[in-house]
């Protein structure tokens, strides 16, 4: 088995991230284990978008890109911890068209992404362990009070009206959760990790993996199905180079237990449930590596629920020193 040191200098999460790693490939597979020095860091943009569908209308687009930044603050055997900066670059929404008044839950979190996302700077500070695996959040109290300031500033907001106060206040406890925080919040901490630690093979791989609640951030059994798969290039490439790959994972969601949970989420929230809709959750992470070095990596989830749809797409682009 030939070792291959490289280090990664291109960009979920997601997964998440931007690491500095080694890559063992043996029989047309490769595995990654990353490799921390205090001090590393790298640099990459990062875009997300949303778009909000009413009875496949779209009523609303948000779109944020941020310059980040990625560095090494501790490094040992067993753990190293990471601290994510996010300086917001731009910021762009549109309402085109008004939402009808009875989705006052759509829109209050339609309202929640605008202003939790809409900050100019943001850290995040996390660990993983040896294999690259994330392992939790360590500022969470620093990620919660600027969720609580969001809440806070809603209440003074003349957009926000009465129904719509009352929502974003029933949904407080859960917004400011640990769950909410490790996993909803900042999803693609966790899509930037989800390429380490596991060995890749071209062709298909299933494994039951815990998805988080889109609502509550707590963890359900779900399916995570990849498929791998070498990708054509034109002109024969160098023997010496290796072959460009692109990982596709597909999570789903066992409906049942989503549905138990949204019944539960509401029940502990206090907001009057009528009957919960079906709900249909799919998220896609796409990565092309070459070399050991993630070229690109994206993130799409998609949330249909009765006459609602929402569709986030996260977007990693790493900035490669030299690069035009």
């Amino acid at each position: 088995m030939k070792r291959i040191q490289n280090k990664i200098k291109s960009g979920f999460v997601i997964v998440t991230v931007v690491v500095s790693a080694s890559g063992v490939w043996a029989q047309d597979s490769i595995t990654f284990i990353p490799s921390w020095k205090v001090g590393d860091s790298h640099n990459y943009i990062f875009s997300r978008l949303r778009q909000d569908y009413t009875n496949d209308t779209l009523y609303s687009s948000s779109t944020f890109d941020y310059t980040v930044s990625l560095t090494a603050t501790r490094s040992q055997p067993e753990e190293s911890e990471l601290t994510l900066i996010y300086k917001g670059k731009s910021k762009d929404y549109k309402v085109l068209k008004k939402t009808p008044d009875k989705f006052v839950l759509a829109n209050a979190l339609e309202y929640l992404t605008i202003k939790l996302y809409g900050f100019s700077s943001l850290k995040v500070v996390y660990t993983i362990d040896a294999r690259g695996t994330f392992l939790g959040i360590k500022n969470k109290n620093e990620l919660r009070n600027y969720i609580s300031s969001v809440l806070t500033a809603a209440k003074h907001d003349q957009q926000v009206t009465p129904d719509f106060a009352g929502v974003l206040e029933q949904l407080k406890p859960t917004l400011l959760s640990d769950d909410y925080v490790e996993y909803s919040f900042l999803p693609e901490i966790q899509f930037y990790h989800l390429l380490y630690s596991k060995s890749w093979k071209p062709g298909n791989q299933q494994n039951e993996i815990e998805v988080p609640n889109p609502v509550t951030g707590e963890g359900l059994p779900g399916i995570l199905t990849a498929e791998v798969k070498k990708v054509a290039v034109k002109k024969p490439a160098p023997r010496k180079e290796l072959p460009i790959y692109e990982i596709v994972m597909q999570q789903k969601l066992d409906q049942a237990r989503l549905m138990k949970a949204m019944q539960e989420t509401a029940h502990q929230t206090g907001i009057e449930n009528n009957g919960t809709p079906p709900i249909d959750f799919n998220a896609v992470y796409r990565y092309t590596v070459k070399d050991h070095l993630i070229k690109k990596a994206s993130y799409i989830k998609t949330v249909v629920s009765a006459e609602s749809k929402s569709v986030e797409e996260f977007l990693i682009r790493p900035v490669i020193p030299g690069a035009k």
